[in-house]
């Protein structure tokens, strides 16, 4: 039973993948030919581009600016855990060092050579 599992599996695997790669040739074979106007820069003319290179180009900048973001909050983050470490080891460092002082024995009886006051 279990082997008919693995090979249903592997057969919706197979047939997905190759509608991706036949969806993919299609959409190649389609737009390669096709010229599309694109506007980049205001005071600028557009420029003649293939819808191909246009929507490779397009996927391409949404992947880096994906990185870029992902990048940036990560380091953001870094930054926070490392202010965080650096306050608690400065913390630990004070009370180290609080904890070397010494300090008055207030517990101990104060010895007077008056006998009235106590």
């Amino acid at each position: 039973m279990s082997d008919l599992w693995i090979k249903i599996k592997f057969w919706i695997k197979t047939t997905l993948i190759s509608v991706i790669v036949i969806y993919v040739l299609l959409f190649v074979f389609k737009n390669s030919g096709e010229a599309v106007k694109f506007w980049w820069l205001p005071m600028q003319d557009t420029l003649q581009t293939s819808v191909l290179y246009l929507s490779a180009s397009a996927f391409i900048a949404g992947v880096l600016t994906a990185v870029l973001v992902k990048t940036t909050f990560t380091t953001i983050k870094q930054f926070r855990l490392l202010k965080a470490a650096k306050a608690q080891r400065e913390l630990a460092e004070m009370q180290t060092k609080a904890a070397k002082l010494q300090t008055k024995n207030t517990s101990s009886p104060i010895i007077t050579s008056d006998p009235n006051i106590l």
